[in-house]
């Protein structure tokens, strides 16, 4: 019994350690924009569990969830509720991208809090 007991909560840190939970607000990333986009500012939230990355923001918690690479990279494309098509690439180490194949514009996802890892 006690042996199930220790197992039971090694099992639940082990589950709990794989689950990660940030806030992000979009950038716009100008070299990358083909026309005179919005800064926008939009805020969202990457939730990765168990090999799996959805992304949400305050008006719909889950725009989407997809199964992440063992390397972390991810690109898929959905309709944001708002009306448009976007296109998510995350790039493995932490860095996400969303842009809008239509207008060109392209946005690099900068957390919240915390230092960029773009800037170490």
């Amino acid at each position: 019994m006690r042996y199930m007991t220790i197992a039971g909560v090694l099992g639940m840190l082990a589950t709990q350690a794989q689950a990660e939970s940030k806030t992000y607000r979009t950038v716009l990333i100008p070299e990358k924009s083909v026309q005179a986009c919005s800064g926008w500012g939009q805020t969202y939230t990457v939730d990765i569990s168990n090999g799996v990355l959805t992304l949400g923001v305050n008006y719909a918690r889950r725009l989407f969830s997809e199964p992440v690479t063992s390397d972390g990279k991810i690109t898929t494309s959905y309709k944001d509720p708002s009306g448009g098509n976007l296109k998510f690439v995350g790039h493995g180490n932490g860095e996400y991208e969303l842009s809008n194949p239509i207008a060109a514009c392209n946005y690099r996802l900068v957390p919240t809090v915390g230092k960029p890892p773009w800037n170490s």
